[in-house]
């Protein structure tokens, strides 16, 4: 909470002091963390007695009678921020955005004027990204991406703090510039991908279109990738989840500014508040499998729709998002050595299918059907050796019963036997 307030307080244009000695972390551990790290990002971090001090200075220098009254101030109509969910009674992932922060030059390029922030190897992290992309640029998911850039001056920050701050010392983002630019993992996709401008501070809501576009496409979850893990993603992340979207973040599409503080935001931060932290491959998934129940029921939107008004008038889809499911699951199986069958593909699918396809699902099956005929083979013979003992044993008891009591077993005690 101590975290939430402060980075919403900071995108509203307020000054943030966080008192290092008046706050409390879950371990001293991820407290002492907070304050030396993540803080320091958007606010100042100080004690009391220091904070108490700069005020009672500024108090000291205004006139008699200067002081607001608390009566005095005027007040508006606040509208709630966490408006009606967009997800109740939705399922999981049935209106996907999703949302690329900070995948520019200046982070991710050796020559980027912040490429000394991220410390981890991003490389991987471009090419997982892409590979993500690929998968979810046929399905009804809406892209966008949303850079961080400012003018020449930087006449839009005003008494920057933490990072925004080192930004605008090193010149990083400015509009024009190589550096503002997306990183071309992204630009090949084209217009598939929509550049939402005006982000300007840690979260892609404040300064752009982005909740009208979600709300106009009635979205219901967000997935988000890019950079840094422990500002624009988390702050984006938190504002998402207060305005009541479901929120999942990609582990294997994030970057944090070292392997270590990544690891803590996948582990102990982002599950206190993301609906998942999952990879690319888990969620595109999580996505197909969304449309396909879609699909069903007649109501999917039509594939690499580019607009929150296309997606809301786009017709059905065709067949090739069964066959994508179906492929793409085969293959997963596959390599990862698996024995499970997969479904059959529908007549249709199949149409779709090459042969090689085919031919391995059949292998695959047959190979399941030989495993099963054994597993019931040897069930069969171990459930009549246990079938056997236990005739055996009630034959015992009953000559037992005969010659000490000399009667013989009732007619229907001999059926239930037999």
């Amino acid at each position: 909470c101590i975290d939430s307030t402060g980075r919403a307080a900071h995108e509203r244009g307020f000054r943030v002091h966080q008192l290092s000695d008046c706050s409390c972390g879950r371990t001293d551990l991820e407290q002492r963390h907070y304050v030396s790290e993540i803080f320091p990002l958007y606010a100042s971090v100080a004690s009391t007695e220091e904070v108490l001090e700069s005020i009672l200075e500024v108090e000291a220098k205004k006139s008699p009678g200067s002081c607001v009254q608390p009566d005095a101030i005027s007040t508006t109509n606040l509208v709630c921020e966490m408006m009606e969910a967009a997800t109740i009674g939705e399922g999981s992932f049935q209106r996907t955005a999703v949302l690329l922060v900070g995948l520019q030059k200046d982070y991710f390029w050796l020559e980027g004027k912040m490429s000394g922030v991220v410390q981890m190897s991003s490389s991987p992290v471009l090419a997982k990204t892409k590979e993500f992309l690929q998968d979810v640029a046929d399905t009804s998911a809406l892209i966008f991406a949303i850079p961080t850039r400012f003018s020449s001056d930087y006449s839009e920050l005003v008494k920057p703090a933490g990072i925004l701050k080192a930004i605008k010392e090193v010149g990083a983002f400015q509009e024009g510039t190589p550096g503002a630019e997306l990183v071309p993992e992204l630009t090949e996709f084209g217009d598939r991908i929509r550049v939402l401008p005006g982000k300007r501070g840690l979260t892609a809501f404040t300064g752009t279109s982005l909740e009208t576009e979600l709300r106009e496409a009635r979205i219901t979850d967000v997935v988000l990738a890019g950079a840094l893990t422990s500002a624009c993603i988390d702050s984006t992340g938190r504002a998402a989840h207060e305005r009541g979207f479901r929120v999942h973040v990609l582990s294997d599409c994030t970057c944090g500014r070292t392997e270590m503080e990544q690891q803590h935001y996948l582990t102990e931060i982002f599950p206190l508040y993301v609906k998942s932290v999952a990879t690319g491959d888990e969620i595109v998934d999580q996505i197909l499998l969304a449309e396909k129940r879609k699909q069903a029921e007649g109501s999917i939107d039509v594939v690499g729709v580019h607009s929150a008004a296309d997606a809301l008038q786009a017709p059905t889809m065709d067949l090739s998002l069964e066959y994508r499911l179906w492929s793409r699951n085969s293959t997963l199986e596959s390599s990862m050595g698996a024995c499970s069958s997969s479904p059959a593909p529908s007549d249709d699918v199949i149409s779709l299918l090459s042969v090689d396809m085919v031919k391995e699902w059949m292998r695959r099956n047959m190979d399941k059907a030989m495993e099963l005929k054994e597993f019931q083979e040897e069930m069969n013979i171990q459930i009549q050796h246990r079938l056997i003992e236990k005739a055996a044993q009630m034959q015992r008891r009953l000559t037992h019963m005969e010659s000490d009591q000399r009667v013989s077993a009732p007619a229907s005690l001999m059926g239930r036997h037999a």
